[in-house]
């Protein structure tokens, strides 16, 4: 439910004019607004955070050329820009936009932000005040919440990014050309990686995925699942199930206009994954 409505932002046209109003270029937008919460930071150090891409790529973006306040200015535009675009005609009422921020709320309260420092800085920014603007915030703190603790359970279980990279694409064939080419570590690392997994059981010799391999994939998401729970647990069963009532058709009409592809969904392998 969130995955389409966070990432369409990353997709939007209406993203690449902002950033590239203030001296960004696509791919520097995206780095640049996606860590600009977190104040004039190193590249490496926002490598270490997004965690899966090569350090070596955040090091030719474009740093410093923008105010970290004004990047966050030039994304709360495009998201204001592209939600009107993508969701203007779509089957919902302003009052259920307006309950499904007030839950968003909720849920964002319920996380701690000890540990997770994507969505702690993004915690600490303004809420907005369109309704359109306020689930798409709410919903990115969520995602972050949810991406912090990934990475921590990764790190617990002995995981190099480049290794949960390859076992991902192992297991999700799908879309292992955008993810392999997204996160940019080179055919090497690849081959290091797939031979670490395969000394772990995780991949055969053909580099094939294999049942410890999933099993392990599959452990590591309820791992993660458990460490995003908080939100929901705040939330309730009934008032969780409204809130994801709320944001589905949202989510499928987004998917219905080429906001973001289903591919990119259902791999997980968006920009920010």
């Amino acid at each position: 439910m969130l995955e389409p409505l966070v990432s369409s932002i990353y997709f939007a046209p209406e993203a690449t004019q902002e950033y590239q109003q203030i001296g960004l270029d696509p791919v520097s937008g995206y780095f640049v607004s996606r860590s600009a919460a977190l104040g004039r930071v190193s590249p490496d150090a926002v490598a270490a955070l997004f965690y899966s891409f090569n350090p070596v790529l955040l090091r030719g973006v474009t740093w410093g050329v923008a105010d970290p306040q004004d990047v966050l200015d030039a994304r709360s535009r495009a998201v204001r820009r592209a939600f009107a675009r993508l969701l203007d005609d779509a089957d919902i009422d302003e009052g259920r936009l307006v309950e499904a921020g007030e839950l968003l709320r909720e849920a964002a309260a319920g996380c701690r932000p000890e540990g997770r420092a994507l969505f702690a800085a993004h915690a600490a920014l303004q809420w907005p005040e369109d309704p359109r603007s306020v689930v798409w915030h709410g919903a990115n703190l969520l995602r972050e919440y949810r991406g912090d603790g990934h990475i921590a359970v990764l790190l617990s279980h002995g995981m190099r990014a480049v290794d949960a990279v390859a076992i991902h694409a192992a297991i999700r064939p799908q879309g292992r050309d955008f993810l392999l080419n997204s996160r940019m570590w080179g055919e090497d690392a690849y081959a290091q990686a797939r031979a670490r997994l395969a000394t772990r059981g995780f991949l055969d010799q053909a580099g094939e995925v294999t049942d410890g391999g999933r099993k392990f994939r599959e452990m590591i998401e309820v791992e993660t699942d458990r460490l995003a729970s908080a939100p929901f647990e705040a939330l309730g069963v009934s008032l969780s199930e409204r809130l994801l009532g709320i944001l589905e058709p949202l989510a499928a009409h987004v998917l219905k206009l080429g906001g973001i592809s289903d591919a990119t969904v259902a791999t997980g392998v968006g920009p920010t994954s």
